[in-house]
């Protein structure tokens, strides 16, 4: 019976696995005619990734210096929205497909930050940036195209800043990319701290599954080594779908006195992609899949349940759900509520993210929100 049991669990991880293997790979098309069809999405990067071919920019080495870079990303006018599409071999369609009007790489980190600091100016009101963490499994194209897409989807209009860190993008990959996160954790804590040196007047960070690591390993550190003014700027905290074990966790915010507010956590108990990753750790739940709060009821966060959401696995609803993102919308206009407006109080839902000193967990559904302890 024993033997069953662990052949029925071994042969349902390699079936999740061979799906995630058969997903078409993401890959950057430079075609400038597409910024007259899109609506160009400007993403400035920076990466702990090597670049060890200049054709393929950026692959899954890891390299001791950071690179910097800034794209021109079109987003396709007929799609739907949480979609990606990238072109079928030699065949572009700017009318479908995600395309890259311009690349350009920067020769140091005071050059990235000049040119950050000149879009912050120019942003208007706000000069606010987002600063995205992608996740396990992402090549360099995806990564990038996926911060893009997400942001442009939530109408988010800060200033928008991607870390890519060198994850194997492969399936098989897990041990090595949460080695890189480990490995990347300085990398992005100085990424916030050039964002913080360009005058961005404060920095929302999102990070997604593995990529939640890192900007947790990243604010732990800052905390400990008393860098409070980048710390400071830090107006809000969302890990979507988290891929943290929940006693790390605890122990990361432990070591930050003052947790950036709003701190969101979106997860799903039927998130599939985190019951694998349990399974490998050997523990039976990850922080994005919890079924029940109560091991976090006592630190400074919201945890929005989206498991009425499908996305296919579950693990990344918010950036690959229409109807996820339009409730989004819906609740609060999604770009004041990620911009942390504290004078907004005409939803529920911002005032539970402005007012909560503990735990709450809401659950979110296509009709509606319910608040739940």
């Amino acid at each position: 019976e024993g033997l069953r049991m662990r052949s029925s669990r071994c042969l349902w991880m390699l079936a999740l696995v061979a799906v995630a293997s058969c997903a078409p790979r993401g890959e950057i098309t430079i075609a400038p005619e597409a910024a007259s069809v899109g609506t160009v999405r400007e993403v400035f990067l920076a990466t702990s990734r090597g670049a060890t071919d200049p054709t393929e920019r950026f692959g899954s080495d890891r390299a001791a210096q950071m690179s910097f870079a800034h794209y021109n990303i079109s987003i396709p006018p007929d799609r739907e929205s949480g979609s990606i599409a990238y072109p079928d071999g030699d065949k572009i369609d700017p009318q479908k497909d995600f395309l890259t009007v311009d690349e350009k790489t920067y020769p140091d980190s005071a050059a990235f930050k000049a040119e950050l600091g000149r879009a912050l100016r120019r942003s208007g009101k706000s000069e606010q940036a987002v600063v995205f963490v992608h996740g396990f499994n992402n090549n360099y194209a995806e990564g990038l195209y996926r911060a893009a897409q997400m942001t442009y989807d939530l109408n988010v209009a800060s200033t928008l800043v991607h870390f890519s860190w060198p994850s194997l993008a492969n399936p098989l990959g897990y041990l090595h990319d949460r080695d890189s996160t480990l490995f990347s954790r300085d990398a992005l804590e100085t990424l916030l701290a050039d964002v913080d040196a360009a005058g961005a007047s404060d920095i929302v960070l999102i990070a997604h599954s593995m990529g939640s690591l890192i900007a947790m390993e990243s604010l732990r550190q800052m905390a400990l080594q008393g860098k409070s003014r980048t710390l400071a700027k830090i107006s809000m905290v969302i890990l979507i779908s988290p891929d943290i074990d929940v006693d790390v966790f605890r122990s990361q915010m432990a070591a930050i006195p003052k947790p950036p507010q709003p701190f969101v956590i979106f997860g799903s108990p039927q998130d599939r992609a985190l019951q694998l990753s349990a399974r490998i750790t050997g523990m039976r739940e990850r922080l994005g899949n919890l079924s029940s709060t109560k091991q976090i009821d006592d630190l400074p966060v919201v945890y929005l349940d989206v498991a009425a959401f499908k996305d296919g696995s579950n693990h990344f609803a918010l950036a690959t759900s229409p109807d996820l993102l339009a409730i989004i919308q819906q609740l609060s206009n999604a770009a004041g509520w990620l911009e942390s407006d504290r004078r907004r109080t005409d939803n529920p839902i911002t005032g539970i993210l402005l007012r909560t000193q503990d735990a709450t967990r809401i659950i979110l559904s296509p009709f509606g929100a319910i608040r739940t302890q």
